[in-house]
């Protein structure tokens, strides 16, 4: 009995020694630059007034610096084969604008892009989203000509590498519906699209 006393009597212990102090974190209340509590001043301005930072203050600081690398910027990408304009909202929401060319296909495609924040040490994103665009086709000695549509959903990551520049990567499965001019014909496939790319942002 006396151990197990003497056991909670340690767990208390250490339980208020870190409650107490041992992992707060303290900001100068005029710079507001991170400071210990055994400082005497602020290295930075010279303040003797030091403020607690409560934890969920920490984390939302954390997460807006994280997410103001991306949020309010444009972007230009360079995806395979193509290329895209971004701009992102706030809330980490994005509006897109994409086209993919290729010798005998064109594509125009809409997108919208939810972000999400991951880690602030890595900036790292994960974005999901929604994408549908019109798409044209002619072979090289015309025979086959028509148009269509395409849609699909997807979900992927991006990595800043930069402040200013990052790459991506998505999957989703995705539908095209098509319609051949002279033929009359209707092609309709389903199938999974893995893109890749990098943005430059302004």
């Amino acid at each position: 009995m006396k151990n197990i006393r003497q056991v909670i009597i340690i767990v208390l212990s250490v339980f208020l020694f870190f409650s107490l102090g041992f992992c707060k974190k303290y900001r100068c209340g005029v710079c507001s630059a991170e400071v210990k509590p055994e400082w005497k001043e602020c290295p930075r301005c010279g303040s003797t007034e030091f403020i607690e930072v409560e934890e969920t203050e920490q984390k939302e600081q954390q997460k807006n610096v994280s997410a103001s690398i991306i949020e309010n910027k444009v972007a230009l990408g360079i995806n395979y084969p193509g290329l895209s304009f971004k701009y992102v909202f706030n809330k980490m929401v994005s509006a897109e604008i994409k086209m993919q060319l290729s010798e005998i296909s064109k594509v125009f495609c809409l997108r919208f892009n939810k972000y999400f924040w991951l880690s602030k040490t890595s900036n790292l994103f994960l974005y999901t989203g929604i994408e549908s665009g019109y798409v044209y086709f002619k072979t090289k000695d015309e025979i086959v000509e028509g148009d269509g549509f395409v849609s699909n959903i997807f979900c992927g990551i991006e990595k800043f590498l930069f402040k200013h520049f990052s790459v991506w990567i998505d999957i989703g499965p995705n539908i095209v519906y098509i319609k051949d001019k002279n033929y009359e014909q209707i092609e309709q496939s389903f199938d999974f699209v893995l893109n890749l790319g990098f943005n430059i942002y302004f």
